[in-house]
């Protein structure tokens, strides 16, 4: 009996201990690459985030289980979008947090991805500008001493080339057992988002 509830109790763990792990520190996620530069830090900055990552994994798998897929709008749209909250953040000197909202949109996708909603390229486009411009602001923030377009543009181009090679892996004519692995994959996501989320509103509060 003891083993069957420690064998029940690994799943829950396991969300747990990566929804910790989806909460990185600001403070040093931006500063231990601004010895490479602006361009190549604000993309490693992507690239070493993982709620970042998991929001785009989450966006790549929904899209691919559309009916009709828009690769090339989504990845367009991802990137403009990017560099455009990079752009906003230090054009409007803002500071706060942006990944609570980020792990908000990482549920809904996660649960999309997850029901396999088929809402349309159009709908998918708006929510890559989204995904983009939080993706942007979490980026931007705390970058000082970088240049702020370099620095953007990095973190578009990485956040867009994740996409891009999850659209290349995730293959249309992808067999219905990797579809369930995809549907899977995409709860699981919707499962720590939801978890870093309740994490930084619970942060939030205690800060008021």
């Amino acid at each position: 009996m003891p083993l069957r509830r420690c064998a029940g109790a690994r799943p829950g763990a396991s969300l747990i201990g990566a929804a910790i792990c989806f909460s990185p520190s600001g403070a040093q996620a931006h500063s231990a690459f601004k010895t490479l530069g602006s361009f190549w830090s604000g993309a490693l900055h992507v690239l070493t985030s993982f709620d970042q990552i998991a929001l785009l994994v989450g966006l790549a798998i929904w899209a691919s289980l559309q009916s009709r897929r828009g690769d090339a709008p989504i990845v367009g749209t991802l990137c403009l979008g990017s560099w455009a909250g990079s752009l906003a953040v230090f054009a409007s000197a803002a500071q706060f947090d942006p990944l609570v909202y980020a792990s908000a949109l990482m549920v809904l996708i996660g649960i999309a991805g997850a029901a396999a909603l088929d809402l349309g390229k159009t709908t998918l486009i708006l929510i890559a500008a989204c995904c983009g411009f939080l993706i942007g602001l979490a980026s931007q923030m705390g970058a000082e001493g970088l240049q702020p377009a370099l620095f953007g543009l990095g973190a578009a181009i990485a956040a867009c080339s994740l996409v891009s090679y999850g659209f290349i892996a995730i293959a249309p004519s992808a067999p219905n057992w990797a579809k369930i692995a995809l549907r899977a994959g995409a709860s699981w996501i919707a499962a720590i988002g939801l978890m870093v989320f309740a994490l930084q509103f619970a942060h939030l509060r205690g800060r008021a």
